[in-house]
Protein backbone atom coordinates (compact mmCIF):
# COMPACT_ATOMS: atom_id res chain seq x y z
CA UNK A 1 0.00 0.00 0.00
CA UNK A 2 0.94 3.41 -0.67
CA UNK A 3 1.39 5.72 2.27
CA UNK A 4 0.94 9.40 1.77
CA UNK A 5 3.67 12.03 2.33
CA UNK A 6 2.01 15.04 1.91
CA UNK A 7 -1.44 16.06 0.05
CA UNK A 8 -3.04 19.83 -0.14
CA UNK A 9 -5.77 21.60 -2.07
CA UNK A 10 -4.04 24.96 -4.00
CA UNK A 11 -6.54 27.23 -5.42
CA UNK A 12 -3.99 29.37 -6.96
CA UNK A 13 -1.62 26.44 -8.36
CA UNK A 14 1.11 28.77 -11.08
CA UNK A 15 2.91 27.07 -14.08
CA UNK A 16 6.14 25.08 -12.73
CA UNK A 17 9.83 24.73 -14.13
CA UNK A 18 10.97 21.68 -15.17
CA UNK A 19 11.70 19.32 -11.77
CA UNK A 20 11.83 16.06 -10.16
CA UNK A 21 10.32 14.39 -7.06
CA UNK A 22 11.59 11.78 -4.85
CA UNK A 23 8.20 9.83 -4.49
CA UNK A 24 4.72 9.77 -6.43
CA UNK A 25 3.45 13.03 -7.55
CA UNK A 26 -0.68 12.42 -7.68
CA UNK A 27 -2.25 15.46 -9.36
CA UNK A 28 -6.05 15.54 -9.57
CA UNK A 29 -8.10 18.65 -11.76
CA UNK A 30 -11.07 19.78 -9.91
CA UNK A 31 -11.31 22.86 -12.29
CA UNK A 32 -9.70 24.42 -14.89
CA UNK A 33 -6.71 21.95 -16.95
CA UNK A 34 -2.98 21.07 -16.15
CA UNK A 35 -0.74 19.42 -18.99
CA UNK A 36 2.25 17.15 -17.86
CA UNK A 37 5.26 17.80 -19.98
CA UNK A 38 7.98 15.60 -19.88
CA UNK A 39 10.82 13.93 -22.41
CA UNK A 40 8.92 12.25 -25.04
CA UNK A 41 5.25 13.07 -24.34
CA UNK A 42 2.90 15.08 -22.46
CA UNK A 43 -0.52 14.52 -20.80
CA UNK A 44 -3.28 16.51 -20.88
CA UNK A 45 -6.05 16.48 -17.84
CA UNK A 46 -9.11 18.53 -17.25
CA UNK A 47 -12.07 18.09 -14.56
CA UNK A 48 -12.40 15.14 -12.85
CA UNK A 49 -9.18 13.53 -14.04
CA UNK A 50 -5.90 13.09 -12.85
CA UNK A 51 -2.17 12.18 -13.41
CA UNK A 52 0.36 10.00 -11.72
CA UNK A 53 3.75 10.94 -12.20
CA UNK A 54 6.75 8.36 -10.97
CA UNK A 55 9.49 9.97 -8.78
CA UNK A 56 12.48 11.41 -10.48
CA UNK A 57 11.13 12.05 -13.77
CA UNK A 58 11.94 15.29 -15.20
CA UNK A 59 8.50 16.91 -15.93
CA UNK A 60 6.64 20.16 -16.15
CA UNK A 61 3.15 21.07 -15.07
CA UNK A 62 1.52 23.70 -17.12
CA UNK A 63 -2.18 25.07 -15.94
CA UNK A 64 -4.74 27.29 -16.76
CA UNK A 65 -5.20 30.66 -15.07
CA UNK A 66 -8.56 29.36 -13.39
CA UNK A 67 -7.06 25.84 -12.57
CA UNK A 68 -7.95 24.12 -8.53
CA UNK A 69 -5.71 21.54 -7.81
CA UNK A 70 -5.17 18.76 -5.27
CA UNK A 71 -1.97 17.65 -5.25
CA UNK A 72 -0.79 14.63 -3.14
CA UNK A 73 2.97 12.70 -3.08
CA UNK A 74 3.34 8.61 -2.29
CA UNK A 75 5.57 6.62 -1.18
CA UNK A 76 5.35 3.09 -2.82
CA UNK A 77 7.76 0.65 -3.96
CA UNK A 78 5.26 -1.72 -6.12
CA UNK A 79 4.06 0.35 -8.60
CA UNK A 80 5.93 -0.72 -12.48
CA UNK A 81 5.61 2.41 -14.18
CA UNK A 82 8.20 4.75 -16.02
CA UNK A 83 6.06 7.78 -17.64
CA UNK A 84 2.66 9.89 -15.80
CA UNK A 85 -0.12 8.24 -16.69
CA UNK A 86 -3.57 9.23 -16.99
CA UNK A 87 -6.68 8.69 -13.97
CA UNK A 88 -9.94 9.02 -15.20
CA UNK A 89 -12.40 9.60 -12.45
CA UNK A 90 -15.36 7.19 -14.17
CA UNK A 91 -16.59 6.21 -10.82
CA UNK A 92 -19.07 8.79 -9.69
CA UNK A 93 -15.59 11.42 -8.97
CA UNK A 94 -14.57 8.79 -6.30
CA UNK A 95 -11.13 9.47 -6.78
CA UNK A 96 -11.93 13.60 -6.04
CA UNK A 97 -13.80 12.78 -2.62
CA UNK A 98 -11.41 10.70 -1.29
CA UNK A 99 -8.99 13.06 -2.24
CA UNK A 100 -10.58 16.27 -0.87
CA UNK A 101 -11.20 14.01 2.52
CA UNK A 102 -7.83 13.42 2.66
CA UNK A 103 -7.09 16.76 2.48
CA UNK A 104 -9.14 17.41 5.23
CA UNK A 105 -8.07 14.60 7.99
CA UNK A 106 -4.26 15.08 6.80
CA UNK A 107 -3.69 18.07 8.43
CA UNK A 108 -4.72 16.55 11.85
CA UNK A 109 -2.52 13.40 11.69
CA UNK A 110 0.44 13.20 14.32
CA UNK A 111 -1.98 14.74 16.43
CA UNK A 112 -2.96 12.77 20.15
CA UNK A 113 -6.52 13.46 19.68
CA UNK A 114 -6.81 11.60 16.14
CA UNK A 115 -6.76 8.38 14.90
CA UNK A 116 -4.58 8.39 11.99
CA UNK A 117 -5.40 5.11 11.16
CA UNK A 118 -8.61 6.78 9.00
CA UNK A 119 -5.43 8.92 7.19
CA UNK A 120 -4.29 5.13 6.17
CA UNK A 121 -7.58 3.75 5.00
CA UNK A 122 -8.27 6.94 2.74
CA UNK A 123 -4.48 6.17 1.56
CA UNK A 124 -5.49 2.14 1.05
CA UNK A 125 -8.61 3.16 -1.29
CA UNK A 126 -6.78 5.98 -3.45
CA UNK A 127 -4.27 3.19 -3.58
CA UNK A 128 -6.74 0.74 -5.10
CA UNK A 129 -8.19 2.89 -7.18
CA UNK A 130 -4.59 3.72 -8.84
CA UNK A 131 -4.21 0.28 -9.04
CA UNK A 132 -6.81 -0.12 -11.14
CA UNK A 133 -5.50 2.23 -13.79
CA UNK A 134 -2.26 1.12 -13.89
CA UNK A 135 -3.20 -2.20 -14.46
CA UNK A 136 -5.31 -1.45 -17.24
CA UNK A 137 -3.16 1.25 -18.58
CA UNK A 138 -3.27 -0.99 -21.61
CA UNK A 139 -6.75 -0.36 -22.76
CA UNK A 140 -8.05 2.49 -24.90
CA UNK A 141 -9.98 5.60 -23.27
CA UNK A 142 -13.23 3.99 -24.58
CA UNK A 143 -13.00 0.68 -23.26
CA UNK A 144 -12.04 2.28 -19.90
CA UNK A 145 -15.13 4.04 -19.59
CA UNK A 146 -17.28 1.42 -20.11
CA UNK A 147 -15.48 -0.69 -17.55
CA UNK A 148 -16.20 1.95 -14.75
CA UNK A 149 -19.53 2.27 -16.54
CA UNK A 150 -20.45 -1.48 -15.56
CA UNK A 151 -18.97 -1.33 -12.29
CA UNK A 152 -20.81 1.84 -11.36
CA UNK A 153 -24.35 0.32 -13.07
CA UNK A 154 -23.81 -3.59 -12.17
CA UNK A 155 -26.36 -3.66 -8.92
CA UNK A 156 -29.13 -2.18 -11.25
CA UNK A 157 -31.32 -5.17 -13.11
CA UNK A 158 -32.78 -2.16 -15.52
CA UNK A 159 -28.96 -1.72 -16.56
CA UNK A 160 -28.28 -2.22 -20.00
CA UNK A 161 -24.77 -3.04 -21.57
CA UNK A 162 -25.95 -1.21 -24.59
CA UNK A 163 -26.13 2.14 -22.11
CA UNK A 164 -22.64 2.17 -21.83
CA UNK A 165 -21.76 2.22 -25.86
CA UNK A 166 -24.14 5.43 -26.53
CA UNK A 167 -21.85 8.08 -25.22
CA UNK A 168 -18.95 7.13 -27.78
CA UNK A 169 -19.40 8.25 -31.48
CA UNK A 170 -17.83 4.30 -32.46
CA UNK A 171 -20.56 1.37 -33.62
CA UNK A 172 -21.43 -0.54 -30.94
CA UNK A 173 -19.83 -3.95 -32.61
CA UNK A 174 -16.58 -2.15 -32.99
CA UNK A 175 -16.37 -1.31 -29.25
CA UNK A 176 -17.23 -4.97 -28.39
CA UNK A 177 -14.54 -6.21 -30.48
CA UNK A 178 -12.56 -3.32 -28.92
CA UNK A 179 -13.30 -4.58 -25.29
CA UNK A 180 -12.84 -8.28 -25.75
CA UNK A 181 -9.47 -7.82 -27.49
CA UNK A 182 -7.93 -5.17 -24.68
CA UNK A 183 -9.62 -7.07 -21.75
CA UNK A 184 -9.88 -10.71 -22.52
CA UNK A 185 -13.65 -10.95 -22.30
CA UNK A 186 -16.91 -9.22 -23.80
CA UNK A 187 -18.91 -6.71 -21.64
CA UNK A 188 -21.67 -8.91 -20.35
CA UNK A 189 -18.96 -11.44 -19.15
CA UNK A 190 -17.62 -8.73 -17.26
CA UNK A 191 -20.89 -7.55 -16.00
CA UNK A 192 -22.50 -11.38 -15.28
CA UNK A 193 -18.27 -12.08 -13.77
CA UNK A 194 -18.92 -8.91 -11.54
CA UNK A 195 -23.15 -9.53 -10.55
CA UNK A 196 -21.85 -13.28 -9.28
CA UNK A 197 -18.46 -12.04 -7.34
CA UNK A 198 -20.78 -9.25 -5.42
CA UNK A 199 -23.14 -12.79 -5.15
CA UNK A 200 -20.89 -14.31 -3.44
CA UNK A 201 -19.96 -11.85 -1.00
CA UNK A 202 -23.84 -11.66 -0.19
CA UNK A 203 -23.89 -15.11 0.37
CA UNK A 204 -21.19 -15.32 2.43
CA UNK A 205 -22.58 -12.58 5.05
CA UNK A 206 -26.65 -14.04 4.40
CA UNK A 207 -27.32 -15.14 7.96
CA UNK A 208 -25.79 -11.49 9.19
CA UNK A 209 -28.57 -9.32 6.77
CA UNK A 210 -31.19 -11.89 7.12
CA UNK A 211 -31.05 -12.10 3.33
CA UNK A 212 -33.16 -14.63 1.08
CA UNK A 213 -31.75 -15.70 -1.61
CA UNK A 214 -34.33 -13.87 -4.24
CA UNK A 215 -32.99 -10.51 -2.37
CA UNK A 216 -30.06 -11.50 -3.03
CA UNK A 217 -30.48 -11.85 -6.53
CA UNK A 218 -31.74 -8.73 -6.87
CA UNK A 219 -29.16 -6.63 -5.77
CA UNK A 220 -26.40 -8.41 -7.82
CA UNK A 221 -28.64 -6.57 -10.62
CA UNK A 222 -31.14 -9.96 -11.44
CA UNK A 223 -34.62 -9.64 -11.45
CA UNK A 224 -35.13 -13.30 -11.89
CA UNK A 225 -34.21 -15.36 -9.28
CA UNK A 226 -34.06 -18.72 -11.44
CA UNK A 227 -32.00 -16.89 -14.06
CA UNK A 228 -29.71 -16.23 -11.28
CA UNK A 229 -29.52 -19.59 -10.10
CA UNK A 230 -28.70 -20.71 -13.71
CA UNK A 231 -26.26 -18.29 -14.21
CA UNK A 232 -24.28 -19.08 -10.68
CA UNK A 233 -24.42 -22.94 -11.04
CA UNK A 234 -22.41 -22.55 -14.37
CA UNK A 235 -20.04 -19.65 -13.04
CA UNK A 236 -19.27 -21.42 -9.57
CA UNK A 237 -20.55 -25.12 -10.05
CA UNK A 238 -22.80 -25.41 -7.38
CA UNK A 239 -26.71 -23.81 -7.24
CA UNK A 240 -26.36 -20.06 -4.86
CA UNK A 241 -28.14 -22.78 -1.86
CA UNK A 242 -25.95 -25.01 -2.31
CA UNK A 243 -23.09 -22.76 -2.35
CA UNK A 244 -24.35 -21.73 1.61
CA UNK A 245 -24.58 -24.98 2.92
CA UNK A 246 -20.92 -25.41 1.88
CA UNK A 247 -20.70 -22.68 4.01
CA UNK A 248 -22.14 -23.90 6.73
CA UNK A 249 -24.81 -20.94 6.52
CA UNK A 250 -27.88 -23.72 6.04
CA UNK A 251 -31.03 -21.26 4.92
CA UNK A 252 -33.79 -21.25 7.88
Amino acid sequence: MATIQYISKSLNACNQTPHTHHCWELTYVYKGTMSVTFEGGRVDCVASQAVLTPPNLNHCNIVSDDVVLIRAFLDNNEWKIDKPIPIFDFCDGDLGKIMQLTCKWFPATGNDNFDDSVLDSYCNIITHILNTFISNQHCSRPVLEITFDIISNFTDPTYCIDSSFDNHPLSKDYLRRLFIKEQGFSPIQFLTKIRINHAKKLLRAKTLHGYKINDIAYLCGFDDQLYFSRVFHKLVGKSPREYTVELGQNEK
